[in-house]
């Protein structure tokens, strides 16, 4: 009765955690696509609207609280594997309320997964994104069914644990063995190939993996399960001389042990359960099950198992590709070897755009070219290697310093050419995050391209083919028709940082790249990679037209050299004072001005004739005028610049001020305030900063003259909208 269609249940099980208009409408579309065989098999209707409607409560369940918990002192259940990071451990805890992520520095205590322990602490809510494109720490807990975060927990007592405790306890000492026997590299490939933990990798190969799009190597896969698998019963069988079916009886059992030693992760889940059904139909040899209809059941399994797994990212790669792949069987059948892994790096790479596009804003169009030669080489030599070097640290250790070696030989050889290559940006295509509707539009021509491809039907194959390209433009058109000037002051904390983006898609300024002071002679631009870099390609944003950098203290400018790399500007606009060689650098003083289009920027400060020997004091003061609409950015500025401004009488009538130092008392007298007129302020400042900004007295003066105050600490990313005379504060957060 269901065979061959669990796919559409599936199906119609994901569609239930879309937003409830969108997925009411995409089940009553889908329905249309597949009434006649909804209607033969009315048994198939009832499952899929069921398992809808199921999908649709359950998503319901990711609460957010408004407040923080406070101090708590009770009993919790631990959940999660205890993982020790340096001086603390980390677990996830059950209350009685709500799932809580603990960290506690009290690592001697007997922790472990399934014990009960009594803690006492303050839970906060987690921290959530302050700007657009910024990875948003609260939603991704929440969207595990965590509410609370406890910070420095004690933990008073705690008894009992589970048996998967024993089993992380045995993926501990294996862990310990690779690390007395192998080199710290060849560890760090076999402890992420094997159990799937690759924090021992250094950063240079995640990053580089993850923009060539490879990261599916770097964690157990399928694929890797598959050959995990495959080589286990190789040996059983052919090796130890073990029967077919008592080599399946052992893998079964071996199956959950392995899912637990490789972290329990998603597709290591989806292909241990598909290995585990398939073993089990070839035993029974009476039940036969589709292949559709076996991943199909798993994902029902898996999300009725944990409903939020279908909010991770690992979860959706992997499922996407696969029933993409299953579902294109007969387009893979019959090829040679080449024109399969074109088709099969093809259609993955087809079927994850959408969500590349929506969780990274981008993609690589030459991934699909590497993985030709990456997925062969991880799957022939690279797994195959690991496992080996494994079973000879546990069995034969002698001989691991020579495989170690050899891997190593071989291995770097093939990694340096990925370094070699480097990350050029002709490879990198930034389309901005994606309407869920624009999604949905995707996976309907995809899902139809598919079916044009399969049936041979050329012409409407090449058409579609194009749409799939074609449909992430449409982003690039709404810009080009948008009317609306944007300035959003990100919130950075104790820096600034400010983008402008010009009506119908003219042309986009950044103002400062700032970087929080820290006291580590370590030099990071945390900023730059996870605020300023995310919130531009979220919009679509991959170059500017022009950076603009107000002075050269560490907070405006820190990450002035690994933005111009990336965001290649047209022209750098400084101060007159800096001496550094930037290509096409402009150095600005008062008089000059930059007209772009409709867009005038007047430099009212510094000039050479009142040189300072303070950086603050030299920062450019400039007036950014687009029709009726005035802004005013004032750097770092310093009460003895604001008189010398006052003076010259050339700025007035200012509709919105960036106000100078973050509040620092040492600016905005009430005499320069008197002398703009604006009726905004924009204050770009840390949360809890050590400084005291805003100063109280700042905040007087603006209060005074009648201005509305916007803060980052408090109101997060800012931004203004200006269209037909009329301007738009929009707030990241009330």
């Amino acid at each position: 009765m269901m065979k061959g269609h669990w796919w559409l249940v599936a199906l119609f099980y994901m569609v239930g955690y879309l937003p409830k208009w969108m997925g009411f409408c995409l089940i009553c579309l889908l329905m249309i696509i597949w009434h006649r065989k909804i209607i033969r098999n009315p048994f198939l209707l009832i499952m899929a609207l069921a398992f809808f409607i199921i999908a649709s409560i359950t998503s319901l369940q990711i609460k957010i609280p408004h407040k923080d918990f406070g101090l708590y002192e009770g009993h919790v259940k631990i959940v999660s594997n205890p993982e020790l990071e340096s001086d603390q451990i980390k677990f996830i805890g059950e209350t009685s309320f709500s799932k809580v992520s603990f960290i506690s520095k009290e690592i001697g205590k007997p922790v472990y997964h399934g014990a009960t322990c009594r803690i006492t602490g303050h839970l906060t809510v987690p921290e959530p994104a302050t700007n657009s494109g910024q990875f948003d720490y609260q939603d991704y807990l929440a969207k595990q069914g965590i509410s609370y975060v406890g910070y420095n927990v004690q933990i008073l007592e705690c008894e009992d644990r589970s048996w998967l405790s024993y089993l992380f306890r045995f993926r501990d000492v294996l862990k310990e063995q690779l690390n007395l026997h192998l080199s710290e590299e060849t560890q760090s490939w076999v402890v992420a190939l094997l159990f799937g933990d690759r924090n021992q990798l250094s950063d240079e190969v995640i990053d580089t993996f993850q923009y060539w799009g490879l990261s599916h190597l770097l964690a157990i896969s399928g694929l890797h399960v598959g050959i995990i698998l495959s080589i286990c019963y190789l040996i059983l069988n052919k090796l130890l001389h073990v029967t077919r079916e008592q080599s399946n009886i052992l893998l079964l059992l071996m199956i959950p042990i392995y899912i637990v030693l490789a972290g329990s992760q998603p597709p290591v889940m989806r292909a241990g359960m598909m290995a585990i059904l398939i073993i089990l139909f070839s035993l029974s040899k009476k039940i036969k099950m589709d292949s559709s209809d076996l991943i199909s059941i798993v994902l029902i399994v898996l999300l009725i198992m944990d409903p939020y797994l279908m909010y991770q990212l690992s979860f959706q790669f992997s499922f996407a590709v696969t029933f993409a792949l299953i579902l294109s069987k007969r387009l893979l059948k019959n090829q040679s070897w080449i024109m399969l892994s074109l088709r099969i790096s093809l259609i993955s790479q087809l079927v994850i755009l959408p969500l590349q596009f929506y969780y990274f804003y981008y993609t690589n169009v030459w991934s699909f070219l590497i993985n030709l030669i990456y997925i062969p080489y991880f799957t022939l030599l690279v797994i195959p290697a690991v496992m080996v070097i494994f079973i000879t640290v546990l069995l034969i250790p002698n001989i691991t310093p020579f495989l170690d070696q050899l891997f190593l030989t071989i291995h770097n050889k093939m990694t340096d050419l990925l370094f070699l290559i480097g990350q050029p940006k002709f490879s990198l295509w930034v389309v901005g995050r994606p309407h869920l509707l624009l999604i949905i539009v995707y996976i309907l021509i995809f899902i139809y391209f598919m079916k044009s491809w399969e049936e041979k039907k050329s012409n409407r194959t090449i058409i579609l083919a194009i749409c799939l390209v074609v449909i992430w433009f449409i982003p690039f058109v709404q810009k080009t028709l948008d009317d609306s000037l944007t300035i959003t002051m990100l919130d950075v904390g104790q820096a600034e940082s400010i983008v402008v983006e010009l009506p119908r898609n003219q042309g986009t300024y950044v103002i400062d790249v700032g970087e929080e002071v820290t006291f580590s002679n370590e030099i990071k631009h945390n900023n730059y990679k996870q605020i300023i870099k995310p919130f531009l390609w979220s919009k679509g944003i991959s170059a500017v037209n022009g950076l603009i950098i107000s002075h050269f203290d560490h907070d405006h400018a820190g990450s002035i050299k690994p933005f111009i790399k990336e965001f290649n500007p047209s022209i750098l606009y400084t101060h007159p004072f800096n001496n550094s060689n930037y290509v096409q650098h402009v150095k600005l003083e008062s008089g000059d001005m930059i007209k772009k289009g409709e867009l005038i920027i007047k430099i009212h400060s510094p000039s050479q004739a009142n040189i300072s020997h303070e950086e603050n004091d030299r920062s450019l003061v400039f007036e950014f005028n687009y029709e009726d609409f005035n802004m005013l950015f004032t750097g770092d500025i310093t009460k003895s610049v604001e008189k010398v401004l006052i003076s010259s009488k050339t700025i007035q009538d200012i509709d919105v001020l960036k106000v100078a130092h973050h509040g620092s008392k040492t600016s905005t007298t009430m005499e320069f305030i008197n002398a703009i007129q604006a009726e905004v302020s924009l204050i770009s400042v840390g949360k809890r900063n050590p400084f005291g900004h805003p100063h109280s007295s700042v905040l007087e003066h603006l209060k005074a003259s009648g201005m509305t105050i916007y803060r980052t600490d408090l109101n997060g990313a800012i931004t203004l909208k200006y269209a037909d005379g009329q301007s738009t504060i929009i707030k990241n957060h009330p």
